[in-house]
């Protein structure tokens, strides 16, 4: 008799972001842990911050983190990615200006 195990589940998006946004103390967290946008206000600056996720190939996701804040005339945007895949996260990019609340 042989025992085979049944094939593992699809590796998805939804899989890299949670992946991604696990790490407590990381530059993540403050971001939300699913797909979507957050609001928030910080020092009087109005902040959004969004997760957001893309399959660059089979089982492989670009996770990005976008900040953008805004007061008054003020305003701005960083935003940074990872390359996930099951088990493994690399730093992408990033990519805008310092955040001026932190």
């Amino acid at each position: 008799m042989q025992f085979t195990s049944p094939p593992e589940p699809p590796f998805t998006k939804e899989d890299a972001v949670t992946f991604a946004t696990s790490g407590k103390g990381t530059m993540t967290e403050k971001f939300p842990e699913d797909i979507g946008t957050k609001e928030d206000y910080i020092e009087g600056y109005h902040v959004t911050r969004e997760t957001n996720a893309k399959e660059i190939s089979e089982e492989i996701y670009q996770v990005t983190f976008v900040e953008h804040w805004e007061k008054g005339d003020e305003t701005g945007t960083y935003s940074f990615s990872f390359q996930v895949e099951k088990g493994s996260l690399m730093r992408d990019g990033e990519q805008g200006e310092a955040l001026p609340y932190y």
